[in-house]
């Protein structure tokens, strides 16, 4: 996809192995991109950082940061551009471990978040389906950000539960990163642990800001594993994360923290 000023984005086109293995996620996301490079911009807002982060240079030795200091009581996960076949790849290799709730925001408009949930939960790892607001969150289950909507959290007398809002777009997107990981580190100080997968532009740097300065941890996937590295090589670069991993290696780093016990 090519705009005025060069290239604007790409799909990978998925290989011929047989009429059953045209990955319909390739048809999702091939829709969601186009769509959302279509949106008019004037319609959306970026929110600053609060603070000024500093971003190591292209090429530069990352700076990583300690290993958790408390057991994660909640996974988020973010994605863009390239992020449902991440996704799937992702929570294959995790299968029903995770032990915490899962809640995850990919730039996706509302027709097709639905088949994305479906998608995931047909992999026979963790549940998964439309975050639905104000229910309870729960353990070993992917809670989707539904398209249009951002996925945040709110704690009341009975636990934490989901609050989808139609707040203004962030960083051009509705669902966006920000929102929920603002959101969670609110709920759970400290007891964060956000991923952000392969996708384009910023959106999840200031949330996984306020994750890293409220205690949690931030783990992205490396440049050479994903389609672009725009979300994910802005956090590495701020020097927010504990980890820079390949695909491959993401479940497991994540299970260290978050596997059922036993597992």
């Amino acid at each position: 996809m090519i705009s005025s000023a060069g290239g604007a984005d790409f799909i990978l086109k998925p290989t011929s192995m047989g009429a059953g293995a045209a990955d319909e996620g390739f048809g999702v996301e091939s829709v969601a991109t186009v769509l959302g490079l279509g949106q008019p911009c004037h319609a959306y807002r970026a929110r600053r950082c609060v603070s000024q982060l500093v971003v190591q240079p292209l090429g530069a030795a990352l700076i990583l940061r300690p290993a958790p200091q408390r057991q994660p009581a909640v996974l988020a996960i973010g994605s863009s551009t390239g992020g449902p076949a991440a996704l799937l790849s992702l929570f294959r290799a995790l299968g029903d471990r995770v032990a915490v709730p899962i809640l995850l925001t990919q730039h996706m408009p509302a027709p097709f978040t639905p088949q994305l949930a479906e998608r995931i939960a047909r992999l026979g790892g963790p549940t998964c389906a439309e975050a639905i607001h104000g229910e309870a969150l729960r353990p070993g289950h992917v809670h989707l950000a539904p398209g249009n909507h951002h996925l945040t959290v709110v704690r009341r007398e009975d636990g934490v539960a989901i609050a989808l809002t139609d707040d203004v777009p962030e960083n051009f997107c509705r669902p966006a990163v920000d929102p929920m990981l603002r959101s969670l580190s609110v709920a759970f100080p400290g007891r964060v642990l956000a991923l952000m997968l392969t996708g384009m532009g910023q959106d999840g740097l200031c949330g996984a800001e306020q994750v890293v300065g409220d205690g949690g941890s931030v783990i992205a996937q490396d440049e050479a594993s994903s389609v672009v590295w725009g979300m994910p090589g802005a956090v590495a670069r701020a020097g927010l994360c504990h980890a820079v991993l390949p695909l491959n290696e993401l479940a497991p780093k994540l299970l260290q923290f978050v596997a059922r016990r036993g597992t």
